[in-house]
């Protein structure tokens, strides 16, 4: 027997003898040890484990219906539109490994998303004509006045086909949503021949798949700084409108899963490194 295999008896006689003093959850194993899962061997897995990822909230609860049981538990994380189903979560007495999980993360809708964009920074007068063209006379985008009165398709089109920039050289300064002084002495006036620009865009319809369908109103706005128009889309009330949103989120998902398992408004997360 030459020098290793004595040193290898001696580790292994060392930690067996130190083994006995651990705790059920330790274990010291010589440095020449390697331990190999021979899992991929057997004809099945010894626990089931997976991540089920998906857009669409309707599939993502049938499937957290189908696979949960009283060990399981769901997050809510509204400010990032994600639902996460820890199938396997456990509990104090029960802790599980929390590796086999479902995964929603809510995409917004296409017409939604075209809105959405449209807010984001100022367009030409050709990009907001183009815009209007494609979205108002689709069920999803209607035009307002600032009565609250509807404005049709072709009217709100030729009115910001229309716009013009005049200026007159006068001493004063003035800004509200449709005008805006260039400086102290030119004033920058937007002018829509005889007829009056939208005040409003109005979004209706899903905002997210398998949700309610939702009304959002975006106010026009006309930025005068350069020579050529350009115009704006500020969503109003935007921030209560995720507030709803992430109420009717969490409503139909507490009645989906039932009392299947508990469900959480925030985010879980764990340092379990187990593969087996």
């Amino acid at each position: 027997m030459d020098a290793t295999a004595i040193q290898a008896l001696i580790d292994a006689g060392v930690a067996a003898a130190a083994n006995a003093e651990l705790p059920s959850d330790s274990a010291l194993i010589p440095s020449t040890y390697k331990l190999e899962s021979t899992e991929h061997l057997l004809s099945a897995p010894v626990r089931f484990r997976r991540t089920f990822t998906t857009r669409r909230l309707g599939d993502f609860l049938a499937y957290v219906k189908a696979k949960a049981d009283g060990m399981s538990a769901v997050f809510i994380d509204p400010d990032m539109g994600k639902v996460v189903a820890v199938l396997n979560h456990g509990d104090i007495a029960n802790p599980a490994w929390g590796d086999n999980r479902a995964i929603v993360e809510l995409r917004h809708e296409p017409e939604f998303a075209a809105f959405a964009n449209a807010t984001k920074g100022a367009r030409s007068q050709r990009e907001m004509i183009e815009f209007l063209e494609d979205w108002l006379p689709t069920p999803f985008v209607f035009a307002q006045d600032a009565l609250g009165g509807a404005i049709t398709p072709v009217t709100a089109i030729s009115a910001v086909r229309r716009v013009t920039i005049a200026a007159r050289a006068e001493s004063t300064h003035q800004q509200d949503d449709l005008r805006a002084s260039r400086s102290a002495l030119e004033e920058i006036e937007a002018r829509g021949a005889d007829q009056a620009l939208p005040a409003n865009l109005l979004f209706y319809g899903r905002i997210y798949r398998d949700l309610p369908e939702y009304t959002v109103t975006a106010r026009l706005g006309l930025r005068l700084e350069s020579k050529e128009p350009q115009f704006t889309l500020r969503m109003v009330g935007w921030d209560a409108q995720e507030a709803r949103i992430a109420n009717d989120i969490e409503a139909l998902v507490r009645t989906e899963v039932g009392t299947a398992c508990p469900v959480y408004v925030g985010a879980s997360s764990g340092n379990y490194s187990n593969s087996r």
